[in-house]
């Protein structure tokens, strides 16, 4: 939209193992973090 290239498209989503992990690194920097499968 900006003329700018998307450079996280080959990014893939954490896997259901991982998510805890990552919840618990972004709840450090105090950012509100609800898990649901």
């Amino acid at each position: 939209r900006l003329g700018r290239t998307y450079k996280l498209v080959t990014t893939q989503p954490p896997s259901k193992e991982k998510l805890p992990e990552v919840s618990a690194i972004l709840r450090k920097f105090n950012l509100n973090v609800k898990l649901r499968g």
